[in-house]
Parts: structure tokens; C-alpha cells; sequence
């Protein structure tokens, strides 16, 4: 999902009134971690290597390198929801609020 879709999306939802409903607002696809790092690879013409950490590995090695437990928390939560599939399913949301369609990851590369 590109930075671009989502602040269209919040900006659509600032401006009307409230809806009574949640939005999933999500990208064109829902792609698992290793579609991701071989289109990345693809587009970029090098080698992109997704390797699945154990979530508590990950939170040490991003500590270690110094990264803002903020950070650490807001990755370690992202990569639990794609592993546990909460976002595997793609919705109409993003062109119902702001008349385009997402951007899909191949154009965003």
C-alpha cells in the first residue's frame, strides 16, 4: 500500500462524516513476504532475501542495532499481522473512498 493511498484515504475520511464502519483500506494484492522480496528483486536488479526471524530474534537484532523501540514494536506488530493472514484478503475500500484505484506494488517499484 503506498503512503500516497493511505493519506488520500484519511484525507476522504477526514472530510465526510463519520461512516459506522471500519475501513480496510489495502493495496490491489495481498502478497506473502517472499512474493514481496521477488518482485523487490525483480524491479531493482538485485538480490532480495526475505528470512523468517522468530519475532523475539527480530526484536534483539533491532535493538542491537539501535533502533528506536518504537520502531521495533510497530515492525514486530506489522509482521505478526501479515503472518497471521489478517491482511490476506484485498478490499474495494480505497477506490469507494477516494475514487482511484490503489496503486499496485509493481507500479510503487
Amino acid at each position: 500500500m503506498s503512503r500516497a493511498d493511505v493519506a488520500r484515504c484519511l484525507a476522504a475520511l477526514a472530510l465526510r462524516g463519520p461512516t459506522g464502519r471500519d475501513h480496510a483500506v489495502t493495496g490491489p494484492e495481498a502478497l506473502r513476504f517472499d512474493e514481496v522480496a521477488a518482485r523487490c528483486a525483480g524491479a531493482w536488479g538485485r538480490r532480495v532475501e526475505y528470512v523468517d526471524l522468530d519475532p523475539h530474534e527480530h526484536l534483539v537484532e533491532m535493538a542491537a542495532g539501535g533502533e528506536d523501540p518504537w520502531w521495533a514494536y510497530a515492525f514486530a506488530t506489522m509482521f505478526a499481522s501479515v503472518r497471521e493472514q489478517r491482511w490476506a484478503e484485498v478490499s474495494d475500500d480505497v477506490a469507494e473512498l477516494t475514487g482511484r484505484t490503489p496503486v499496485a506494488l509493481d507500479a510503487l517499484l
